[in-house]
């Protein structure tokens, strides 16, 4: 299994990808889903449910009031052209207790 810090550039991606749009507001957990399924295309309903379940479970995503967020600061982390998530990566996340800034 792979450490945090080898799972952070695509996770990192992931996030900063979801929230391009939308950096400083919370992402509603319903829509998150949508957004990964039929916005960018990554997954099918089922499948985006568990990585955001996922995500959070492991700290990569909070639960606030209003929504999710990044638990990281995604302001430096770089997006590939045509990047697709790696399912490998995402079904192998760890707890993560050092959740900071991503480089």
């Amino acid at each position: 299994m792979e450490s945090g810090a080898e799972q952070a550039p695509d996770i990192a991606i992931l996030l900063a990808q979801t929230w391009r749009a939308r950096p400083d507001q919370t992402i509603d957990s319903e829509a998150i889903c949508r957004i990964w399924t039929y916005d960018l295309g990554w997954f099918d309903m089922r499948t985006a449910a568990r990585v955001r379940d996922g995500l959070i479970g492991s700290g990569w995503l909070e639960m606030v009031s209003g929504g999710l967020s990044p638990a990281v600061d995604l302001s430096s982390v770089e997006l590939p052209f045509a990047w697709m998530p790696v399912m490998r990566v995402l079904e192998d996340l760890e707890f993560r207790d050092d959740v900071g800034v991503l480089v």
